[in-house]
């Protein structure tokens, strides 16, 4: 530990041989806030993650965006992986803005929903409550009930039939 008439002293200042302290010992440490604002929350912010999916760097538009329509009480149980893609959050991938989350749907293609979770602070972690999730989409009542929300993937834009429609005659 530091020598016991360090106590105080700001920086280096322990004693030399003989008991005599530098010069610059005559600080003291203070337990007193520095004037100014008061109030301010006492927890650490941290900047959202960097944006690292899709088609930065890559060679002009890796993938189509897909149309996504909201359903009540639909479900994916399938998690992508934190780190999937560069994506952050705890136990799954998870995004702020349901925009973000449909751009890394986009960029994965076994990727068939965006669910929101109805949780508040930022959900696990604060990471976002949007998390993107792959699987058959299913029912889920309580799900619904609970507030969360699923926009489920469909066709590419500019590619394909829109869902429910059938080719005419072959």
């Amino acid at each position: 530990g530091a020598h016991a008439a360090c106590r105080g002293g700001l920086g280096n200042c322990c004693p030399n041989p003989r008991g005599q302290f530098l010069g610059c010992c005559t600080s003291a440490a203070t337990t007193t806030g520095a004037a100014g604002p008061t109030g301010l929350p006492s927890t650490t912010w941290l900047p959202p993650p960097p944006h690292r999916y899709g088609g930065a760097g890559g060679a002009g538009g890796r993938a189509s965006p897909h149309t996504y329509t909201e359903y009540g009480g639909k479900f994916a149980n399938g998690h992508f992986k934190v780190g999937t893609a560069g994506c952050s959050g705890v136990g799954e991938c998870q995004f702020e803005t349901r925009r973000e989350a449909q751009e890394f749907c986009d960029s994965q293609p076994r990727c068939t929903a965006v669910l929101l979770h109805p949780f508040e602070d930022g959900c696990a972690g604060g990471y976002g409550c949007y998390t993107p999730r792959y699987g058959p989409i299913s029912e889920n009542s309580l799900w619904d009930r609970s507030g969360g929300k699923a926009w489920v993937r469909g066709a590419a834009r500019g590619h394909g039939t829109a869902l429910g429609r059938r080719g005419g005659g072959g």
